[in-house]
């Protein structure tokens, strides 16, 4: 549910791209450039730490990522310089990119071997499947109170829903399988 947050709330940022760098930042084709690249330049620069790494895939870990990705959407929403949506952009890009590749890791380990395949195609269909959605919403949005409004809408949910998955999270432990078993109060301290 989280990531159907994520990508339906926040990823739309993208689509707004082309009416960031025109109307709000007064640019032209080289800053609709740099603005995409940056994420993507962030996500390159997590994947590659990631991938060195072990253990990056607890659920407080992916709670971190998206909070960390809507409070920096909602700054994104208030940034009136290149250089200043440069600076939250490449982190933004390392959170979704965490959120995604921590998410990805824990259901693929926690899915039995007879399901991977089913529950990889259900996540596969949210990835995929609630992001034209979120454009679409992002789009009527925008329309009627522009483009900021939306941005920082999808931060406050997202921050919101990572604050309700980490509340989950500290409910649970992770068990010698990867299932997510509830906490005692004992154990809790």
């Amino acid at each position: 549910m989280l990531l159907a947050l994520t990508v339906s709330a926040g990823l739309p940022f993208v689509t707004l791209m082309p009416i960031v760098a025109s109307t709000i930042l007064h640019g032209d084709a080289r800053t609709l450039g740099f603005l995409m690249g940056a994420p993507g330049l962030g996500a390159v620069l997590v994947g590659l730490v990631l991938a060195s790494r072990r253990g990056t895939s607890s659920y407080r870990f992916i709670a971190g990522a998206v909070g960390m990705f809507g409070v920096l959407l909602v700054l994104f929403s208030q940034v009136r310089t290149l250089w200043w949506a440069i600076a939250i952009l490449i982190p933004m890009g390392m959170a979704s990119m965490i959120q995604f590749t921590a998410t990805n890791t824990l259901i693929q380990t926690m899915t039995p071997d007879a399901l991977r395949g089913r529950v990889m195609a259900i996540w596969f269909m949210i990835f995929m499947g609630f992001a034209p959605v979120g454009a679409v919403i992002a789009g009527s949005v925008t329309t009627a109170f522009g483009p900021r409004l939306f941005m920082a809408g999808g931060g406050l949910l997202c921050t919101l829903g990572a604050t309700g998955f980490a509340r989950w999270a500290w409910t649970r432990r992770p068990s010698s399988d990867g299932r997510a078993l509830p906490v005692t109060e004992e154990q809790r301290g």
